[in-house]
Parts: structure tokens; sequence; C-alpha cells
């Protein structure tokens, strides 16, 4: 019995000691956000830029944090984020959508990085991993509903390991987060837009010559007259506005 004790002793003394490092790495959770409205004021200031004359659902902010499991809500994370844990990460949010007929509809989910879920009312959108590179996801408007919906996001960090990625000593190598790393938005497209876009500008004798082609997503009714407005722009000063 006295031989049994001793071996005992430290096997229970070695179980504690695993179970108390388990506990204090389960609970080991940091996460990076931005305010949301420094994410959307840029990222609202780079779309009327590049497409004025569309519509944008931004969903950035609050989102509900999940137990992945028991569905259990766990608390709340803006969203941009980045965290670093081994944490399967499940995050919703709620969004009220007025849909029109002939609207086309796109999720933007910019950059992430890790093994990403994504579904929209019960309807998986996305299921892979692409490090680094933006997402853009056409969304059926049979998937979407006229008022609530919800949009669930489930991130897992990817098997990377520190000499996984060339080119940097691992002493060197900064922290790989994982997360979504720019802002969320839904792009609402009317029923026709301009699907591709071509131009080039020449100065000469302070004239400006535009030549390009725009290329629409479905042809234009017959007989119906349309303008195309064009504009040349820096920052906030518009150099040319011509119909």
């Amino acid at each position: 019995m006295n031989l049994t004790g001793k071996h005992l002793a430290p096997v229970i003394f070695f179980w504690i000691l695993i179970s108390a490092a388990s506990l204090v790495k389960a609970d080991e959770f940091v996460y990076y956000s931005l305010p949301e409205e420094k994410v959307n004021e840029s990222l609202e200031a780079q779309l009327r830029w590049q497409v004025p004359q569309r519509q944008w659902l931004f969903l950035n902010g609050d989102w509900q944090i999940k137990h992945p499991e028991s569905g259990d809500v766990l608390g709340v994370m803006r969203v941009p984020c980045t965290f670093r844990s081994d944490t399967r990460l499940l995050l919703e949010k709620k969004f009220d959508l007025r849909k029109l007929p002939q609207s086309q509809f796109v999720l933007n989910l910019g950059e992430m990085n890790g093994f990403v879920k994504v579904r929209v009312n019960d309807h998986l959108l996305y299921d892979n991993l692409m490090n680094y590179y933006p997402v853009s996801l056409p969304v059926d408007p049979a998937q979407l509903n006229n008022g609530d919906n919800l949009i669930h996001i489930e991130i897992t960090r990817d098997a990377r390991r520190f000499g996984d990625v060339p080119g940097f000593y691992p002493i060197l190598l900064p922290q790989v987060d994982t997360g979504i790393l720019r802002g969320i938005y839904l792009e609402i497209r009317s029923g026709r837009f301009v699907e591709q876009l071509a131009a080039s500008a020449t100065v000469a004798d302070s004239q400006v010559t535009l030549q390009g082609a725009a290329l629409l997503n479905q042809p234009l009714p017959a007989g119906r007259g349309y303008q195309v407005q064009v504009a040349y722009q820096s920052n906030e000063k518009t150099f040319l506005n011509q119909i």
C-alpha cells in the first residue's frame, strides 16, 4: 500500500498540473478590433470612389459570439477583428434588408486569415481557406429575406507554423493572427450595372481626351436613350465631369 501510494502521488500531482495548464490555455483569448465608425468611414470613402452609383449595407460593429456546440451567446466582439487562440470562433449578426425587384447582391468579406465558413439564413456560401485574399460571394436573392436576415461566420486557426512561411527567420517572424482583416459589407446592385470598365486619359494643350469602353451586365432595351457620365477625380477634387 505504501509503495502504491508513493507512485500515485506524483501521478495525481502531474494530472492536476496538466488540468490546471489546460484551463489556463482555454481561458487565454486575445483579440484586436477597431471602432465601427472608423471602419465604416474608411470603407465608404473607398467604395464611393470606386463605384459611386451602387449601394452598400455595412455589416461591421458588434457581432454576437456563440458557443460552437450549444449555440449559447458568450459575449460581443467588434468586426473586423483578429485573435490569437486555438478556439473555433463563431460569430453572428442580424441585419435588415429592403429588397427591390431585380436587385443583385454580393457579400464582400475582404481579406481573412484562417479556415472560414459563411452562412446567410442557414445557406452555406463559403467553406474554404484563402489567407490574405479578398473574398466576394454572390448571394442568390432567394436566399435573402425582405426584412430580418442572419449572417453566421465561423473561423478556425489554420495549421501553419512559423517555419511554413518562407523568407523569414523564425525569430523575426511576426505573430500570425486569425480573423477578419477588413470591413464586411453587402453590395446591392441594380438590375443593370457596369460589369467591366476600361478607360484612359490623354492630356495635351490643357485639354483632356478620354477613351474607353464600358460593358453592361445585360443589353440596353432597343430604342431607349441613355446618357454616360464621366468624371475624373483626385481625392475630393473633380477635374472633369462630362455627360
